[in-house]
């Protein structure tokens, strides 16, 4: 008798340390050690646009100066660039150096035309940002992605219309219809 005693105890016991969680060693989920994947190539890719985007507004700004809005533009353009390469090495993605793009730059001779090809490039800027966006999950980076893709799209606007900038982006002074773009 004392032999089934001591089975039956046994059996309680350990039915008491699984079910309350005792003593049991309970195994926990790996906790991520890094940030979620993100989209490399789509962040690459918003990157290069911008870059040459920046290319082209400095040659026009080079040719054309001044032209409103493309001083303002390329000073928030440089910023968006820093933003990208800011959250690329958080991102531990080796960032490509930027290159001379410039030198493959063509600037129509016309400011109208310098206007138009801009809204096109605007228009790539933005689809490019699109698809980061779609890739990247919810979090700080998918909302700085649409902080800059909103603001690309202002840019679009300014370049359709050049009067709805506001003189140096916005900033006050030193606008670009002063002659003090770039």
């Amino acid at each position: 008798m004392p032999r089934l005693t001591h089975v039956i105890l046994a059996i309680l016991l350990a039915g008491m340390f699984t079910s309350a969680g005792g003593a049991v060693v309970r195994t926990k989920k790996p906790q991520p050690t890094s940030r979620p994947a993100i989209p490399r190539a789509a962040l690459l890719a918003v990157l290069d646009v911008e870059r040459q985007s920046q290319a082209y507004y400095r040659a026009v700004l080079d040719k054309h100066r001044p032209l409103h809005p493309f001083g303002a533009v390329y000073r928030v353009e440089l910023r968006h660039e820093q933003v990208l390469v800011d959250e690329l090495k958080q991102h531990a993605v080796t960032v490509p150096a930027a290159g001379d793009k410039a030198r493959n730059v063509t600037v129509p001779e016309g400011k109208a035309e310098a206007l138009a090809q801009a809204v096109e490039l605007e228009k790539r800027t933005i689809a490019a940002y699109d698809e980061a966006i779609r890739r990247t999950p919810a979090g700080d980076l998918r909302q700085a992605l649409e902080r800059l893709r909103d603001e690309s799209l202002q840019h679009q606007k300014w370049f359709e219309n050049p009067e709805s900038c506001p003189a140096g982006g916005g900033r006050g002074g030193g606008g670009a219809r002063r002659g003090g773009a770039a």
